[in-house]
């Protein structure tokens, strides 16, 4: 196998992402979604004499984000292309990309920060956490999730050139393929946890710079009168732009389903202050 150097990897990386952006709309459709996602988030925290520049800067932020992301991925494989299994390119393609930021702090381990973030980046934080306290985190957050973006496609790349296929999505719940992880934007996705005839139980959980937190719980009941009831519980933290913006998408979804044709649907919403976890070990021995 032949190794290829840094300049190498740069240049097939620059000639990868200039044929998507010319021939794959998928793509380009993908990245007018990621700079209207973080120009949302972002613009809410900025003066308005700085939101021209702010959108100005996203642009080159985030392409070049994606550059890093889609040059690591490559330089993993032109390393130990073998540790990259075909099991893992076939696996669906939200599983894929949850997988990405705990793959890349553990080849980078205590420089993973230093690792993804390019130039455009460094300069857009140095600007924007100068002026504005407390801004540093969302940051990291857009650097993360923009990055897993170009990672993403390096890995469907390969996938393609070893001429495998991912798993079909399977279309049997109300509202998305429980064998993936289905985004709504680029930092949330929804996972299944309990899945009936009678009821849905979904997370809600946003991808950080630092891990993963968990943001929301979405119940689907089916009733005996052909009635659908949505209860949307999310933390009342998020600002309201975010708020919206995946509430929106939830509803969406469950009414473009094909399952959802001749049902009723009853929407609730909650916001929660926190979530907790408490497991109990239940004695099943009788006395």
């Amino acid at each position: 196998m032949t190794i290829l150097t840094a300049e190498e990897i740069y240049s097939y990386t620059e000639n990868r992402l200039k044929a998507h952006y010319q021939n794959d709309s998928s793509k380009s459709e993908e990245l007018s979604r990621l700079l209207d996602y973080y120009n949302l988030m972002l613009v809410e925290r900025v003066r308005d004499e700085d939101k021209e520049r702010l959108r100005d800067e996203l642009f080159q932020t985030i392409t070049h984000q994606i550059f890093n992301g889609y040059f690591l991925v490559v330089e993993i494989l032109n390393m130990a292309k073998e540790e990259i299994s075909n099991d893992n390119l076939e696996q669906p393609v939200g599983v894929l990309t949850q997988q990405i930021p705990d793959l890349l702090r553990g080849i980078t381990g205590e420089d993973f920060e230093s690792t993804i973030t390019h130039e455009p980046f460094r300069k857009l934080s140095s600007w924007l956490i100068t002026e504005y306290e407390g801004i540093y985190p969302q940051l990291m957050d857009l650097a993360v999730n923009t990055t897993v973006v170009g990672s993403k496609w390096a890995f469907l790349d390969e996938r393609d050139k070893r001429e495998l296929t991912g798993e079909n999505q399977v279309d049997i719940t109300l509202f998305a393929d429980p064998m993936d992880v289905t985004y709504l934007n680029p930092e949330t996705y929804i996972t299944a946890d309990i899945l009936n005839d009678q009821a849905e139980l979904w997370t809600i959980t946003r991808t950080r710079y630092n891990g993963f937190e968990k943001i929301g719980d979405l119940t689907l009941i089916k009733t005996v009168l052909n009635d659908v009831r949505l209860n949307i519980s999310i933390k009342a933290n998020l600002s309201e732009a975010e708020r919206n913006l995946i509430i929106d998408g939830l509803i969406q979804k469950v009414k473009e389903s094909s399952l959802l044709k001749d049902l009723n649907l009853t929407i609730t919403i909650t916001a929660v202050e926190e979530y907790f976890e408490i497991i109990e070990e239940i004695d099943n021995d009788l006395e």
